[in-house]
């Protein structure tokens, strides 16, 4: 065979896969499968393309999202842990506030201020007559 039949022979070979694609196409359901990208990314096609030449601010821009939000999740940890620490921490000094406000009232009552006065010696009386206003 001559060159020019070869070149009718691929010639009339990509015409006649152009019709059955395309009325594969009109198929309900038909999808060709040197479009889908799974399947090129498996077989390799997707790396050979000019996919990443083409797209590669925007591979860039995804890859530093990336970046991003691993870091703020470690940052979040660490927000999280110390947030954890600083409650038990006011549990703590919420339970000796507790303590302390409890022993201070029983210390300062009235009954027991008589009796720290007595003890002490020290020469003050107990007010018979109720407080008044001066006007």
């Amino acid at each position: 065979m001559s060159e020019k039949e070869n070149k009718k022979i691929e010639a009339l070979k990509s015409k006649v896969q152009d019709t059955l694609l395309s009325s594969l196409g009109e198929i309900k359901g038909f999808k060709d499968p040197a479009k889908n990208p799974a399947i090129n990314l498996m077989s390799g096609k997707l790396l050979k393309s000019n996919f990443f030449r083409n797209n590669w601010k925007f591979i860039a821009y995804i890859t530093f999202l990336l970046f991003c939000y691993v870091g703020n999740r470690y940052w979040v940890d660490g927000h999280i842990r110390r947030i954890k620490e600083l409650t038990i921490l006011v549990d703590k000094e919420r339970a000796i506030n507790i303590n302390s406000s409890k022993e201070w009232s029983s210390i300062s009552s009235q009954s027991n201020i008589a009796k720290l006065i007595k003890e002490r010696g020290i020469e003050l009386e107990e007010a018979t007559t109720p407080p008044f206003e001066i006007k």
